[in-house]
């Protein structure tokens, strides 16, 4: 992680978890809206911050919200898709200290140089 922008990383995530809660409180149907400026900052950062392989991650991110933005949230049920939220969070805190306790084979040093393949 770039320690450097982890205060604004921590800034913008508290901001948004505040605008869910706004947005689940207003009208459930505008996470679409949130997801999208999630979606923006995140390819900002690949487009300024990346060196290498800007294409593949920006299409990544494209097709990920591709799935989003197909999804018909005047049908889901909120506490399935808060669960799928923090489904995905654990699994990505999980994932960071497997890495962190058992990794030893790099993935890619150019992409992001502490991921491991275990």
């Amino acid at each position: 992680m770039d320690y450097k922008n982890f205060f604004l990383r921590s800034l913008i995530s508290i901001i948004f978890i505040i605008l869910y809660i706004i947005i689940i409180k207003i009208n459930f149907k505008l996470i679409i809206v949130l997801i999208s400026m999630f979606y923006i900052i995140i390819a900002l950062e690949v487009i300024f911050n990346f060196k290498n392989n800007k294409f593949i991650i920006l299409l990544y991110l494209f097709l990920s919200y591709l799935f989003f933005y197909n999804l018909d949230f005047e049908n889901i049920d909120l506490r399935i898709f808060n669960l799928l939220i923090i489904i995905i969070v654990f699994f990505d805190i999980f994932s960071y200290f497997a890495g962190k306790l058992f990794g030893k084979n790099k993935i890619a040093k150019n992409i992001s140089p502490n991921k491991t393949i275990e």
